[in-house]
């Protein structure tokens, strides 16, 4: 009995264990009651694999997708408009670059920040800007304006050039009839010169001073009579026959190793002549000077060599380094191609006259931006033909209406 009961117990014991086992569910991975489990790309995910849920799955819920979160966190399968830095290293940012820096978006500047009157002498100076637009504007009273008249002593209105020495005597040349000698103002009295005093001629159309103080000038009898030096007391002239290439002479200065520059010819049209002492430099067209036909020159502190005219009267501004020519016109901003004077200041700025009409004003270029002062402003006059720069910056000017307004005076006062 008792062996027939332990049978039975152990019968049912087995029988049990076989239907535990068969009834305990296995996970995706074949393990019985285990946690592995089948994500929505149908991966079976468990501890043991080290794979996350939806692995498979991109951004877009796309098993096998191709699609991507790019640093903005926009979601995409083109990679080609995945968003970039600004310029602050922010991911899908606003704010640019520009003249002015890094600006907008979240830097709190503006796009034009930078831009307004860099001019400290002006009404709206703007300290914080440092490219100057053009919106300076001034009180009459900051400038000084004078014109000298035969009234104030003048020895004659009609001028046709001027230089300053290195003393800061104001010279001029042309009088009545062209040929009223050469005129020296110390800044009180007004000293004349005249063939009687052995000046080799009287008429007088361009004037340059070097740096030993002497004055050179040009033209003479018919426009022709070369090249002079004037010393004070001496004169020395220099013609073709002396190897000058030309006698006629329509402009001239000095740069700031001695040479003095001239031209322009028989016709207006000869080109540049640099004249050493001792040897003489023709440039021509040919050269690939812009043009032949110069009316006016100046030197800046550089050792630049600055010319007007052109064909037509209107060629430009065109700037010489020694070596290449550039060509300013109203295309890249010149307010007139019409150029008749030039003369360059202490700091580096090019002053010019004429225009339109040739009536265009006084115009100041500092490298980068163009002021045009006219009579709206105070200046004596809108028509300039002959322009100096003293060593105090201030600017002096001839002729006015009807080539007859006198020398006129301006100044910033500082």
């Amino acid at each position: 009995m008792n062996k027939q009961l332990s049978i039975l117990l152990f019968t049912c014991l087995v029988l049990l264990s076989v239907c535990d086992n068969s009834t305990e569910p296995k996970d995706c991975a074949g393990v019985s009651g285990g946690t592995a489990f089948i994500d929505d790309c149908g991966v079976c995910i468990n501890e043991e694999s080290g794979l996350i849920e939806n692995y498979l799955m991109d951004c877009a819920g796309i098993c096998a997708g191709i699609s991507q979160l790019d640093n903005c966190g926009n979601c995409d399968d083109d990679p080609s408009n995945d968003c970039t830095q600004d310029c602050t290293g922010l991911w899908g940012g606003n704010a640019t670059q520009n003249e002015c820096g890094c600006v907008d978006g979240n830097t709190g500047l503006e796009l034009d920040f930078c831009y307004g009157c860099t001019d400290n002498q002006a009404l709206n100076y703007n300290p914080e800007a440092y490219i100057d637009d053009e919106s300076c504007e001034y009180s009459f009273d900051q400038f000084t304006f004078h014109n000298y008249t035969i009234a104030d002593g003048l020895p004659f209105n009609r001028i046709s050039c001027l230089t300053a020495d290195q003393d800061g005597n104001i010279w001029m040349g042309n009088g009545p009839d062209h040929a009223g000698g050469l005129a020296k103002f110390d800044g009180t009295t007004w000293t004349v010169i005249t063939e009687d005093d052995g000046l080799p001629f009287d008429r007088i159309t361009c004037l340059t001073a070097d740096q030993d103080g002497n004055i050179w000038m040009g033209n003479g009898p018919d426009y022709a009579g070369g090249l002079a030096k004037f010393d004070g007391i001496n004169s020395t002239v220099y013609t073709v026959d002396d190897g000058l290439p030309i006698n006629r002479i329509t402009c001239l200065t000095v740069d700031n190793n001695g040479n003095v520059w001239m031209g322009s010819g028989p016709d207006y049209a000869s080109g540049l002549t640099k004249f050493d002492g001792t040897t003489l430099t023709v440039y021509t067209i040919d050269d690939g000077l812009p043009f032949n036909r110069i009316s006016c020159l100046t030197a800046d502190q550089d050792g630049n060599i600055w010319m007007g005219n052109g064909p037509d009267h209107a060629g430009g501004l065109a700037k010489f380094d020694g070596t290449t020519w550039t060509v300013i016109t109203e295309d890249d901003g010149l307010p007139f191609d019409r150029i008749t004077c030039l003369t360059a200041d202490q700091d580096g700025n090019i002053w010019m006259g004429n225009g339109e009409e040739y009536s265009g004003g006084l115009l100041v270029f500092d490298g980068s931006s163009w002021e045009v002062f006219t009579e709206n402003v105070g200046l004596p006059y809108n028509r300039i033909s002959c322009l100096a720069a003293d060593g105090d910056n201030n600017i002096w000017m001839g002729d006015g209406p009807l080539n007859n307004g006198g020398l006129g005076f301006f100044g910033i006062i500082r």
